[in-house]
């Protein structure tokens, strides 16, 4: 461990975790120990320029198409084969530039959209999540092709529509291009408060025009639900450009492959994926303390003033990374950011970053802030596997991200203090369960369903215990191996809940019925 001094922690009484929402705070915390590093795995077979075949033109700034080695160093070794099948992932270009003001950015997106359905596509759709974050986010022209293609607004401005200039059949890849501009609120606005400048902190969550993603129900192009997660994306390949005011210090998912400065501006290329999104923060008062674990280099960032809860901040990510690799498979990126950032919530997720309440860090006005801190910090990391490297729908199918997840932050407590800390933990979900009164509501159920306010009390709280029945039924070795197995079946995929089941049924060769009816299925 680099730059860190070693934490000890005093005994946990109760940990509460939040993630997107609000419950009542743990008290004390739990000593910490160190684990054993995450597990290194030599893989030769790593594709090379020319082993990743030309994919079309390079795009408007010299920028080619299906280059494996703009990807190379942000994955570790073992999952450096999967840039073999870049051609087949969607790919982003984008160029933004912030102001010196930070009051708006200006961008660009060049993206490699490949056909990967079995159907004929004539429109396209794109999320515009800042207009669901209190911003107004502008596009001024759409190419298809170096086309001009005819578009609209659906959605209070949340979804953008286009028509294709010819159709795309299966296979086929069109190239599409979006110009916009977006405002960069200083008030916080829907999705807890993620998008703006607050405090000193700029946050872009979601800021990149999205695709939506096409599945077997077909498009999913809705406005964003006011419960819960916003996103469901497919995982694909970012390439980003940042011209931004000199100060700020950038962090961003991936990581960084050029960075110069003139006049006062900074520019600087970022490239990460596979991804299911790519987030950039900002900050002129940043400060860094960074780690190492096998390949990954763990850096956190936060204000000097808070510089224990930074050393903290790193030690639990580094033990978090440990665990679940261990667990779980590796983390499948070099690098994992933590940082601090003014939010109406207590943590969230991204790929290779995670952000968490700039108020947990304020260690000397809470004796809870550091368990609160632990606890959010180890779910979010949970995320690496639960949200990115396993996709899901988390407005349709919330279970799937978060009940696990919840649930594997139980695995870390079990892991790094032994079983009595893990059932202290666990108390945590049952005082969420309890604010329903322990009703039987089923988990499995779309956001937007879990009324007067049951979405925390049932997908936090009930949830993971699902996970604890399901284990049981399964036997805890079997459980374990499931679980592995389910990582590495659909790592860069999207997980149902019927493919979760139909893998457990598989591995235990026991019929789940009505396990999954009496927990997860609606009536």
């Amino acid at each position: 461990m680099v730059g860190m001094k070693k934490i000890i922690v005093s005994l946990l009484v109760s940990i509460v975790l939040l993630s997107a929402c609000t419950s009542p705070k743990p008290d004390k915390t739990m000593p910490a120990s160190t684990p054993e590093p995450m597990v290194e795995v030599t893989n030769t077979d790593i594709p090379t320029e020319e082993t990743q075949p030309v994919q079309n033109n390079p795009d408007q700034d010299g920028f080619a198409w299906g280059e494996s080695q703009y990807y190379l160093d942000g994955l570790i070794k073992e999952q450096q084969p999967v840039l073999v099948e870049l051609a087949n992932f969607n790919e982003y270009h984008v160029w933004v530039t912030v102001a010196n003001n930070l009051s708006q950015f200006d961008g660009r997106l060049d993206l490699r959209f490949v056909n990967q359905e079995s159907v004929i596509l004539d429109k396209i759709y794109f999320h515009l999540y800042p207009n669901y974050q209190g911003a107004a986010l502008d596009v001024f022209q759409v190419l298809i092709n170096d086309v001009q293609a005819d578009w609209a607004y659906l959605a209070d401005n949340t979804i953008l529509e286009i028509n294709l200039p010819e159709s795309l059949n299966p296979g086929e890849t069109a190239f599409v291009t979006l110009d916009f501009t977006s405002s960069i609120p200083t008030v916080m606005g829907g999705n807890y408060g993620l998008f703006g400048y607050f405090n000193g902190v700029l946050v872009l969550d979601t800021f990149i025009p999205t695709l939506a993603v096409y599945d077997d129900t077909g498009w999913h192009a809705k406005k964003p639900v006011p419960v819960g997660d916003l996103s469901y994306s497919d995982a694909a390949f970012y390439l980003v450009e940042v011209t931004a005011p000199e100060e700020l210090i950038l962090v961003t998912s991936g990581i960084e492959l050029e960075h110069t400065v003139e006049e006062g501006k900074q520019v600087a290329l970022f490239s990460a994926g596979p991804a299911r999104d790519f987030y950039l923060a900002g900050s002129s008062s940043f400060q860094k303390w960074q780690g190492q674990i096998g390949e990954v280099t763990v850096n956190s960032y936060t204000f000097p003033e808070f510089e224990d809860a930074g050393e903290l901040a790193l030690n639990f990510a580094e033990t978090a990374l440990s665990v679940f690799s261990t667990r779980y498979g590796n983390y499948p990126y070099t690098e994992f950011d933590v940082i601090s950032s003014p939010m109406q919530a207590l943590g969230i997720e991204y790929p290779g970053i995670t952000g968490i309440a700039l108020d947990l860090y304020r260690l000397d006005e809470s004796a809870n802030n550091k368990t609160y801190l632990e606890s959010v910090i180890a779910h979010e990391v949970g995320h690496q596997w639960f949200y990115n490297l396993v996709g899901n729908d988390q407005v349709l199918e919330p279970w799937i991200d978060e009940s696990v997840t919840q649930f594997v932050t139980g695995v870390y407590y079990e892991d790094t203090y032994g079983l009595p800390a893990a059932v202290q933990y666990r108390t945590s979900w049952d005082s969420r369960w309890k604010r329903v009164d322990r009703e039987t509501i089923p988990i499995g159920m779309e956001a937007i369903d879990y009324f007067d306010n049951s979405y925390s009390p049932i997908i936090y709280g009930r949830g993971p215990y699902f996970l604890m029945e399901l284990r049981d039924t399964m036997g805890r070795g079997t459980f374990d191996i499931f679980m592995r197995t389910y990582v590495e079946t659909y790592q860069w995929k999207i997980a149902t809940t019927e493919g979760f089941r139909q893998l457990a049924e598989e591995t235990c060769a026991c019929d789940l019925t009505a396990l999954f009816e009496e927990w997860v299925y609606e009536e």
